[in-house]
């Protein structure tokens, strides 16, 4: 993800007469990317997601409770 600092270099390279192609092999991004930015005013802010459950409560407890008489054992084997 570009920092601002780097946006606002991408923005006086621009000033300067460079091409979206020569900014895009000058830092490494993407010349749409580059294009991107600077039609919308800068990189978009990082999203803040959050991470979906992977199994619900009513399944972690049955997983509980299926593992509660094996705690401690290992190897593998002694499950069987």
């Amino acid at each position: 993800m570009m920092t601002q600092e780097e946006f606002m270099d991408v923005m006086a390279m621009k000033r300067q007469g460079l091409t979206v192609k020569e900014i895009a092999q000058e830092t490494g991004y993407h010349p749409s990317t580059i294009s991107n930015w600077l039609r919308n005013g800068g990189p978009p802010a990082k999203r803040a997601v959050a991470a979906p459950a992977v199994i619900d409560e009513q399944t972690a407890a049955r997983i509980a409770e299926l593992v509660r008489p094996h705690r401690g054992c290992w190897p593998p084997a002694c499950l069987r």
